[in-house]
This record gives structure tokens, C-alpha cells and sequence, in this order.
């Protein structure tokens, strides 16, 4: 008599994110799904909305996160700096406590409980603001600011004004806005021209944005108030998403690693899931 091999069970893993069409959403969640194939893992996506969207929209797509949960998963993935874009630390760290049942890793944002992959966000503004002061020879750079509530926009925030400290250029605080949301390219410009006063070309050469999506939008109202970019202004941004490079001319970004930091996520979930080293 032949006995049949019970088949192993198929590790059932979600994959938390605010979006998968916009900015580096596209790119991460993609990854992590073509690693769950090579892997022999199903994968459950589950794109909600930032924590803390009151809106109607973010409401209603936030709700999707309920049915991640253990019972029906083994393990999470949570890009937890997406889902904190809005929402204070307390309330991110207060949402992840849903998973301290079960196998958990987060990205770009430390939740206590559970290992977390980093990219060097720092670093990669230091090299952005390094290269226009170096290069393009920048000595009045406009920033925008990310939300004052996540934690890779405050990172790029604060590297940028230690790399000014650190290349002997003065700050002018009035060049550097208030926190705003990754959309808010038109409202920055708003704010620098309009509220400020500031002169393009005048009282700064350079702008930079905490995140492409805001400085995409702020070239697009420059573009249409009758300003040459990058003849009248550089500008660079962050992230190298796709909407970096259908605004003409070509955005200078900073690429960073969320392919492969959501492979690596993936990886180091399974491990756990074996009863191997968490390898943090």
C-alpha cells in the first residue's frame, strides 16, 4: 500500500501598504510578490489608506486592514511608514499591536515587539544636498518638509539642515516650509512665492523635496507661472518613483532600495515563521 505525502501547507503572508498605485508603492509591493512566487508563499495584499485619514476615502479604505489578522495569516509584512504618514507615533505603534500574536516585520519604521528593515534615508538626502551645492554649486536651497509625524521625512528633514551645518552654508529657515503631506508640491509653492514673498532665482537657486510626489507637483505650478526648470531653479527630490520621470525635464531623486528592502522583509518573515534566526 502507498502512503501519499501530506503536502506541506503554503505559508499565507499579508503584505500591509497605504497604496500600490502611486509613488514607490508600485515598485514594493510588485517585489515582495515575484519573492513570494520564488518563495512558495502565498501573499495577501492589503492596500488601506494612511492611519489617521479621516477623510471619506481613507475611511472606508482603511477598513481592509480588519481582515488582516491572526487566524487567517501566519506572518505580516507592514510597510508601517506608509501607514504612519499621517498618524502619531502612539498610534502607529497602537495599531501593530494587533499582530504581537504572530510573526511580524515592519519597514522603515522601529515598532517595539518586532524587527524592523531600514533604508539609510539619511544618507540618501546628505548625497542629494551634497551633490547641489557641489555640482550645480546651490548656496540658497528651498526645502519642503514631509509630515512632521513620519519618521524617513523627519530623517531627510534633519540631514538636510545637518549637511548645510556641515558644507558651512547658513540656514534661512524662511526658505524651508512648514511639515506638509506628500501631495503638497502646490501648496509649497504657495507658501515659499505667495505667503513669503520669495523670489525665485533671487532669494533661493535650488529647491528639494522630502518626497517626488510633493516636488512633482511644485514643478508643475512653477512650469505654469512661466518658470524655466532647471534654468531658473533646480530642483531634486526623493524616492525615484515613476512620476519622477514623466515630468519633463527629469527629476534629480534619490533611488532608494524598497525592492529589495520588501524582498529582504519577506525573507526574514519566513525565517521566523521557521523557527530560524530572526537575523536582526
Amino acid at each position: 500500500m502507498r502512503v501519499r505525502q501530506k503536502k506541506a501547507k503554503r505559508p499565507r503572508i499579508g503584505l500591509l501598504l497605504a497604496s500600490i498605485h502611486t509613488g514607490s508603492s508600485n515598485d514594493l509591493w510588485s517585489a515582495v510578490h515575484k519573492q513570494a512566487e520564488e518563495m512558495d508563499v502565498d501573499l495577501c495584499i492589503f492596500p488601506g489608506g494612511p492611519l489617521g485619514d479621516t477623510g471619506y476615502e481613507g475611511s472606508q479604505r482603511n477598513i481592509i486592514y480588519e481582515l488582516a489578522k491572526p487566524g487567517s495569516l501566519d506572518g505580516i509584512v507592514s510597510w508601517a511608514s506608509s501607514l504612519g504618514g499621517a498618524a502619531p507615533l502612539k498610534d502607529v505603534v497602537a495599531f501593530h499591536q494587533r499582530f504581537l500574536g504572530m510573526p511580524c516585520v515592519t519597514l522603515n519604521y522601529p515598532i517595539p515587539g518586532f524587527p524592523c528593515i531600514q533604508t539609510d534615508a539619511y544618507g540618501g538626502m546628505q548625497k542629494l544636498v551634497k551633490h547641489f551645492i557641489k555640482v550645480h554649486k546651490a548656496r540658497s536651497i528651498a526645502f519642503i518638509r514631509g509630515p512632521a509625524t513620519h519618521v524617513s521625512a523627519e530623517e531627510r528633514y534633519k540631514s538636510f539642515l545637518e549637511t548645510l551645518r556641515e558644507e558651512r552654508i547658513e540656514l534661512d529657515s524662511s526658505l524651508v516650509t512648514d511639515p506638509m503631506p506628500w501631495n503638497a508640491g502646490e501648496e509649497a509653492v504657495q507658501l515659499l512665492l505667495d505667503d513669503r514673498g520669495k523670489i525665485l532665482g533671487k532669494d533661493f537657486d535650488a529647491l528639494i523635496g522630502a518626497s517626488d510626489l510633493q516636488v512633482f507637483r511644485a514643478v508643475q505650478v512653477l512650469q505654469a507661472r512661466g518658470y524655466e526648470i532647471p534654468g531658473d531653479v533646480i530642483v531634486g527630490g526623493f524616492n525615484d518613483i515613476t512620476e519622477s520621470r514623466i515630468v519633463s525635464p527629469q527629476l534629480t531623486t534619490v533611488s532608494m532600495p524598497f525592492k529589495a528592502e520588501g524582498q529582504e522583509a519577506l525573507k526574514l518573515l519566513i525565517h521566523m515563521l521557521q523557527g530560524k534566526d530572526s537575523l536582526v
